[in-house]
């Protein structure tokens, strides 16, 4: 969130993970992301994309303590090195995911 310039943007952004966090079904309002990225979702803010996990409780997975973890904030740019989905790519090479 630090590299987004405009507090007006961050802030929204800040809005939409919050609502995120408040629902009971936060797979259901990202798109899941596949092949290496399975397991993780995403949400459209403009140009910009939340990446997200979310991780219930293995034991009791009706249960309402459910963590989501916001990964990667960052804008969509097929083809460049700050695309969001490369840099999430290169954190998964590394192990940092």
């Amino acid at each position: 969130m630090r590299e987004i310039a405009s507090r007006t943007l961050r802030q929204k952004i800040r809005d939409k993970v919050e609502h995120l966090a408040a629902s009971d079904e936060p797979e259901l309002l990202g798109k899941p992301l596949v092949d290496e990225l399975q397991g993780l979702y995403r949400l459209s803010f403009g140009r910009y994309r939340i990446i997200y996990r979310v991780l219930r409780d293995q034991r009791n997975p009706r249960l309402l303590r459910i963590v989501i973890r916001v990964i990667l904030t960052g804008i969509r740019k097929q083809g460049d090195k700050h695309d969001v989905y490369q840099r999430l790519a290169r954190m998964i090479r590394r192990g940092e995911l």
